[in-house]
């Protein structure tokens, strides 16, 4: 009777030790990595926060786990998720039009799930401080958030609504209060790390670029433009006469942001960068223009906080 059991406990102990180990190897591969870094999504020091808390809480809309489940915040839950079955019905209707294998909307979204799901370690690592949630309540809300900024984003592109056209129309065209949308998605706090928007735009629309080679650059590059277009800062893209020639040739590579913040200020240095150099006299060191930006993560985060200060 004993040997019996003595196998599922055997089993039930390799499974738990494999579950430890995973997402701990994946925690320490987060490190050194310019794609996915670390406590790269603070809180708001408290010196910044008194007097002014309400400030630096969203006001619509919840991105990411800080916020989520507030009264004056569910309206708009209903609204991500009609975004993110949008978003499926898109990938499934794409991937038909291009003549390839057709994916059922279910088969999309276990895909998605499952991607998400392999980033828990990294997800929860971006983050300051603990999240208290198990780890299928989290994946949930960064990938219904992710769905739903994707969305917003295509939607309000003339350029990505055409290439992936749906016969109705987007649930994220008829929004209103834009403007406190946007000032919600630009708060320090209500975030989800930059790389999960891209690599789920690659896994429901693989087939919009062909070649390997410009992958790495060319799924960070097209959310960055749409990002800064959402924002306001439109890229000139009037020379690319196809998608794939997007971004990368524009930014000459992705900024690397952790999230949309970090993106916007980034960009700005960019900006300030080209009008310095326009200004200099003709010996100029362009290369530090062409290369991007390299700013290290303190820098990052004080040019978050001057941010903080002036709103």
């Amino acid at each position: 009777m004993p040997q019996q059991h003595q196998e599922p406990i055997i089993t039930t102990m390799a499974k738990s030790f494999d579950d430890w180990v995973k997402p701990t190897f994946t925690l320490l591969g987060t490190f050194g990595n310019d794609t996915c870094k670390p406590y790269s999504i603070p809180m708001v020091p408290e010196e910044l926060r008194k007097g002014n808390e309400k400030a630096h809480e969203p006001k619509v809309v919840s991105i990411g786990p800080r916020f989520k489940g507030r009264r004056e915040l569910l309206p708009m839950e209903e609204i991500k998720m009609s975004c993110m079955r949008f978003l499926l019905q898109r990938s499934h209707f794409y991937s038909r039009s291009k003549g390839g294998s057709i994916r059922s909307i279910r088969s999309i979204l276990e895909k998605c799930m499952s991607l998400v799901s392999t980033y828990e370690a990294a997800v929860r690592t971006s983050y300051a401080e603990d999240i208290e949630l198990d780890s299928f309540d989290l994946a949930t809300i960064v990938l219904q958030d992710a769905c739903f900024l994707l969305e917003l984003l295509i939607s309000r592109s003339h350029l990505w609504e055409t290439i992936l056209e749906v016969d109705n129309t987007s649930p994220a065209t008829e929004l209103g209060n834009m403007e406190l949308i946007l000032r919600d998605i630009t708060l320090l706090e209500n975030q989800i790390p930059f790389f999960l928007l891209y690599t789920l735009f690659e896994q429901l629309f693989s087939d919009v670029i062909h070649f390997d080679r410009l992958r790495d650059n060319f799924y960070p590059g097209i959310m960055e433009e749409l990002v800064l277009s959402l924002l306001g800062y439109p890229i000139d893209s009037s020379s690319k006469s196809a998608p794939h020639k997007s971004t990368v040739s524009a930014l000459n590579r992705p900024i690397n942001a952790s999230h949309i913040l970090e993106l916007l200020h980034s960009f700005f240095i960019l900006i300030e960068k080209n009008h310095q150099s326009q200004q200099c006299s003709s010996v100029v060191d362009i290369i530090d223009v062409d290369i991007g930006i390299d700013v290290n993560r303190q820098t990052k985060l004080n040019r978050c906080a001057n941010r903080l200060l002036a709103a």
